[in-house]
C-alpha cells in the first residue's frame, strides 16, 4: 500500500549531528572548484577572456576542439552544485573561444568551419553542459537550433547532409559544409604518431613507419609522406565516416533544449542508415560510406580504412564510442533500448577474440587504459586479458588492455543485467581488485568505474570518501602545475590549458548522480537522478546539502541525502534521470513504512537542520520525453512536506 499527498515528497526526520566523512568531502570539493579556477584563469588569460597564445594558427585543420574543451566542465561542475560564477565563467569563455578561433580562421557563423567529428565532439561539451544548465537562454536556443541546422541542411552555407543517400558528405564538416581532403600540406608524421602505424598498408615503397617518419629529415621519406598524403586526401577525404555519429549529439541538444521532434527524426534516420549497413555486413558496422551511397567505394570495396575508423589511428575505441553517442541519443529519444545493441555485440565480438598475456607492455598497443595502467605499476600485475582493437586486410590486431566506457554506458541506460554481466566477465579475467582507488586525473576525467561498480554492489564502502580525497588532491595537484608553469605561452602545446585544468567532475557526478562521468566525445550523462535547488532558483544541490547514490537497479535507485547545516532548512528537488528521462514511482524513507507516491519528473525532500534521509526511489527508466527543461522553482519553493 502507498500513501498520496497532493504535492508528492519527503522529509528527513534522522538527526545527523556528526554527518559521514563522504559528505563533508564533497561539500567541500563543490565549494574548492569554485575557487580553484580563479588562478588558472588569472595565468592563462588575457582581460578579454581569449588565451594568451600565439597570433597565428601552426596546427593545420586540427586543435580548435582544444580551446573549448579547456573549460568545458565549468557549466557542468555549476549543476551539480558548485558555485553559480562557474556558469558565468562558462559562458564568457565558449564566447571568448569562439571570438579567437574565428580570428584563427577557424569558426564561421560561431561554429567549427570543418573537421572530424572525433574532436569536433570533444569541443562541443562546452556548449551542451551550457545549454543543460541554462536551457533558457535565448542566445543558446537559437545556437542549438542553428548548429544542429548545418546537419540538416537549413543553412544554405553548409550543405552537409546528402538526404537521397542519408550520409554526411564528408568527414571534414562544419558551418560551411563540406571540407574536402584531409590534410592540408605536409604532415609531420612524429614518433607521437608511431604507434599507431600506418593509415593504408598498399601505398608502394610504404611498408612500416619509417618510410615516413619526418625525424629522420631524409628526403625520401618526405616523397613517401606527400604519396601517403595524396592517397589520404583521395580516399578520406570526401563521404561519410562512422566518426561522423556523434553529429547526432549537436542535433539531440536541440531536441532536448526545444522539444521540436524534427531533431528526433534527423536522428533516428541517421542512426538507422548506419545500423542497415552494419546489418548489410554480417552485423559489422563498417566505417565508410561513398558519396554514391555505397559502402568501401573509395576503399575497394572494404568496409574498413575511414578516418577515425576501424583501421587508424583508434580502431574500436573510437568507432564504438561514435556508435555508442549515438546509440544512447537514439535510445534516449525513442525509449527503445534495443539500439544499444549496436556497440553491444561490437564488444562481444572482439573480447570473444581477445587473450590473456603475460606482459601487456611487451604488445605493440596504441592505446591502454589509465585506471588498469595504474593498477598494473602498483601490483606490479602486467598479466592481463586483452582484446583487438583493429582491423585491416590481415585481420584484427592491436591488442590492448580494456577500458569500461562503453559498457558503463549502456548499463547506465538500462541497468540491466545483461549489460552488467560483461563487466562481470572482464572482472573475472583481469588480475586486478576492483575495489582499488587510485589518483589520477585523465583527459577525460574517467576511468574511475570499476571501483564506484564495486561500491554500488556494496563491496567498497569506502569508495566515496577515498574517491573525493582523490579528487580533492587531483585539484590541488593541477594548481601546482598552474603556480609552477614557466612555459612560454605562446608557444605551448593546445593540449597545454587542459591539462591544467584543475576542476574534476567525475566523482561528484558517481556520487550525486549515480551516473559514469559522460563520454568525451559529444556523449550526454545517463544518471538516476538530477538535483535542483528550488530555494535559490538553481540547477545543483543546495548549499549544504550532500548526495549519494548507494544503490541502482533495473526500476531503483538508493539515495542519502544529508544537511550539513545545524541551523538552516534545506530543499532539494530530484529528477529523475539527468533529462528527466525516467519518471519517479514511488518512494520509501529510511528502508520501512509504507512508499510514497510520486509518480512525476521530480520529487521534494525536506531536510532540517543536521538532518539524513535514505531514500529507496522506484524508477520506470525512460518512461518519459527527455529535455532540458528547468522545474517551476517557485512553485516547488512554496509548498512544505510536512
Amino acid at each position: 500500500m502507498t500513501k498520496s499527498f497532493a504535492h508528492p515528497g519527503v522529509k528527513a526526520t534522522q538527526a545527523c549531528a556528526n554527518p559521514p566523512a563522504w559528505a563533508v568531502a564533497e561539500r567541500d570539493l563543490l565549494a574548492r572548484l569554485g575557487t580553484a579556477v580563479e588562478p588558472f584563469l588569472a595565468k592563462y588569460l588575457k582581460a578579454d577572456g581569449t588565451l594568451i597564445y600565439r597570433d597565428n594558427w601552426v596546427q593545420g585543420r586540427d586543435g580548435l576542439d582544444d580551446l573549448y574543451e579547456s573549460f568545458y566542465n565549468f557549466p557542468l561542475a555549476y549543476l551539480l552544485g558548485a558555485p553559480a560564477h562557474l556558469l558565468d565563467k562558462g559562458h564568457r569563455q565558449w564566447e571568448a573561444m569562439t571570438v579567437q578561433g574565428a580570428a584563427f580562421g577557424l569558426v564561421h557563423n560561431e561554429y567549427e568551419v570543418g573537421y572530424d567529428q572525433f574532436h569536433q565532439s570533444e569541443g562541443n561539451l562546452l556548449f551542451y553542459f551550457l545549454c543543460a544548465a541554462d536551457p533558457d537562454n535565448a542566445k543558446l536556443q537559437e545556437r542549438a537550433r542553428r548548429f544542429a541546422g548545418f546537419y540538416m541542411n537549413a543553412e544554405p552555407e553548409a550543405p552537409n547532409y546528402d538526404e537521397e543517400h542519408n550520409i554526411i558528405r564528408a568527414v571534414h564538416n562544419g558551418s560551411k559544409g563540406p571540407r574536402w581532403g584531409y590534410i592540408d600540406g605536409d604532415s609531420m608524421w612524429s614518433k607521437g604518431m608511431a604507434p599507431y602505424g600506418l593509415p593504408f598498408d598498399d601505398v608502394p615503397g610504404i611498408t612500416s613507419y619509417d618510410d615516413i617518419a619526418a625525424w629522420h629529415n631524409d628526403p625520401r621519406r618526405a616523397e613517401n609522406s606527400k604519396r601517403l598524403i595524396a592517397s589520404m586526401n583521395e580516399r578520406m577525404g570526401k563521404g561519410d565516416s562512422v566518426a561522423n555519429l556523434p553529429v547526432t549529439s549537436l542535433v539531440t541538444n536541440a531536441f532536448l533544449m526545444t522539444r521540436d521532434p524534427v531533431f528526433r527524426q534527423w536522428v533516428v534516420r541517421y542512426v538507422d542508415g548506419w545500423w542497415a549497413r552494419a546489418e548489410a555486413n554480417d552485423g559489422v558496422l563498417p566505417d565508410n560510406v561513398g558519396l554514391g551511397g555505397a559502402v568501401g567505394e573509395y576503399f575497394d570495396g572494404r568496409w574498413y580504412g575511414a578516418a577515425y575508423g576501424w583501421s587508424w589511428p583508434h580502431g574500436y575505441d573510437s568507432v564504438i564510442d561514435a556508435a555508442t553517442v549515438a546509440a544512447i541519443n537514439t535510445t534516449m529519444l525513442t525509449g527503445d533500448t534495443g539500439w544499444l545493441d549496436l556497440p553491444g555485440r561490437h564488444f562481444d565480438m572482439l573480447y570473444a577474440k581477445g587473450k590473456r598475456i603475460e606482459d601487456f607492455r611487451t604488445i605493440e598497443s596504441s592505446i591502454s587504459n589509465a585506471w588498469v595502467r595504474n593498477a598494473a605499476e602498483v601490483t606490479g600485475r602486467y598479466d592481463t586479458y586483452v582484446m583487438p582493437k583493429r582491423y585491416k586486410d590481415s585481420g584484427w590486431f592491436d591488442f590492448q588492455t580494456i577500458g569500461l566506457a562503453n559498457l558503463v554506458q549502456t548499463w547506465a541506460v538500462t541497468q540491466s543485467p545483461a549489460d552488467r554481466a560483461r563487466m562481470v566477465q572482464l572482472e573475472q579475467d583481469e588480475p586486478y581488485d576492483w575495489t582499488q582507488s587510485y589518483p589520477f586525473h585523465s583527459k577525460g576525467d574517467d576511468s574511475h568505474d570499476r571501483p564506484w561498480l564495486k561500491f554500488l554492489e556494496g563491496n567498497n564502502p569506502d569508495y566515496p570518501e577515498i574517491a573525493l580525497r582523490h579528487a580533492a588532491e587531483q585539484v590541488e595537484h593541477r594548481l601546482e602545475m598552474v603556480r609552477t608553469d614557466v612555459a612560454d605561452l605562446s608557444t605551448v602545446h593546445i593540449h597545454h590549458w587542459q591539462n591544467h585544468n584543475p576542476v574534476t567532475t567525475e566523482a561528484l557526478i558517481q556520487l550525486t548522480l549515480g551516473a559514469p562521468q559522460a563520454l568525451y566525445n559529444g556523449g550526454f550523462i545517463q544518471s538516476c537522478f538530477r538535483h535542483f535547488d528550488p530555494d535559490q532558483g538553481r540547477p545543483g544541490l543546495p548549499e549544504d546539502v550532500a548526495a549519494l547514490v548507494y544503490a541502482v537497479g533495473e526500476a531503483s535507485a538508493g539515495l542519502q541525502l544529508v544537511n550539513l547545516s545545524k541551523t538552516e532548512s534545506r530543499r532539494v528537488l530530484v529528477q529523475g534521470g539527468f533529462h528527466g528521462e525516467h519518471r519517479i514511482t514511488a518512494v520509501r524513507v529510511d528502508g520501512a513504512g509504507e512508499a510514497t507516491a510520486i509518480g512525476g519528473r521530480y520529487m521534494v525532500v525536506d531536510l532540517p537542520p543536521a538532518s539524513t534521509i535514505r531514500l529507496d526511489v522506484g524508477l520506470a527508466r525512460l518512461a518519459a520525453e527527455p529535455g532540458y527543461d528547468l522545474p517551476d522553482y517557485a512553485a516547488y519553493a512554496s509548498r512544505t512536506n510536512a
